[in-house]
């Protein structure tokens, strides 16, 4: 069984033994089993912004792209030919001549990068990508005991501890695994509330509007 994490979808990704798949409640898709990562989100209701934020930071032009755009500024009537013919030259340019094309690639990448910690440090980036008035899902009951499972064995493999994880669950005793399923119900019951709430309110369609989801469903 191995895991990968889907951050977009707020969910982990596990491929092989089927039972354990199932054993996790997983969601069964071409051989491949999903279930929620304990994230904000579930894949279910992940919504993806189909525009690009206008306030992050745009990355500079690497130098081969920045050679490239001079040279067809030079060769106006080079047609389909243009691009390979420039990167013919550039495999043969000299370092030294690349250098006023790096320098500057160099130069602005820094600055790009201290721009986009700050993007991301200021939460703009997350509220792109979801809006924060969104309710957060709750972890699954098994999402839990693997939470608590990984904490007592700090030194196994994510891969690893995950397998063991759904192994002891699916072993695990109805009054323990009730526990767990238990503190699950009571939260998903307060999220469906909130979640409902959250939609009547209006927020998801303004965000929806914002970050251009609602006008590619009205264009399909």
């Amino acid at each position: 069984m191995m895991l990968r994490r889907l951050p977009s979808f707020g969910v982990c990704q596990l491929s092989g033994d089927a039972s354990i798949a199932r054993s996790l409640g997983a969601m069964n898709g071409t051989g491949l089993f999903y279930v929620q990562c304990g994230t904000s989100r579930s894949m279910a209701s992940a919504l993806k912004p189909v525009l690009r934020d206008p306030e992050r930071p745009v990355k500079p032009a690497t130098p081969w792209l920045s050679f490239l755009e001079e040279y067809r500024k030079g060769h106006p009537s080079g047609g389909k030919g243009t691009m390979a013919e420039a990167s013919k030259e550039w495999k043969v340019m000299l370092d030294v001549q690349k250098k006023k094309y790096i320098e500057p690639y160099e130069a602005e990448k820094k600055i790009y990068e201290e721009k986009m910690k700050a993007y991301v440090a200021s939460g703009k980036k997350d509220a792109w990508e979801r809006d924060p008035d969104r309710p957060k899902a709750p972890a699954s009951g098994f999402i839990r005991y693997a939470t608590d499972f990984r904490k007592k064995t700090p030194s196994v493999k994510l891969t690893e501890a995950s397998k063991l994880a759904a192994e002891s669950w699916k072993d695990l005793n109805p009054q323990e695994k009730q526990r767990y399923e238990a503190e699950f119900k009571a939260e998903k019951e307060k999220y469906e509330q909130e979640l409902a709430a959250y939609k009547a309110s209006g927020k998801e369609e303004a965000w929806k509007v914002k970050v251009g989801i609602t006008a590619k469903e009205e264009k399909a």
